[in-house]
């Protein structure tokens, strides 16, 4: 396992937590994730209504699209500085 893997299995598990914080159950924080990380955009499972829940979904998308890059860089052994033009 990369670490990009375990970078986003924490990251969903975090997420996960952190909506059923704000009182969603376990299945409506599941996907709540799962459509905010993948990009999905079928809206919100419920309203995001406090700056918390705004500033926490935010978070989910920065690290989760983050850590999904850092594995398939991983993975690919895709090397961004191959392709960069200044020397």
């Amino acid at each position: 396992m990369t670490t990009g893997s375990i970078f986003f299995l924490i990251t969903i598990v975090i997420a996960i937590c952190g909506y059923m914080l704000f009182g969603w159950t376990t299945l409506e924080s599941f996907y709540m994730v799962v459509i905010t990380v993948f990009g999905v955009g079928y809206g919100e499972v419920n309203p995001l209504e406090t700056t918390p829940e705004k500033l926490f979904t935010i978070f989910v998308i920065l690290a989760g699209t983050s850590a999904a890059i850092i594995d398939f860089k991983k993975r690919s052994g895709y090397d961004l500085r191959r392709y960069h033009c200044v020397n």
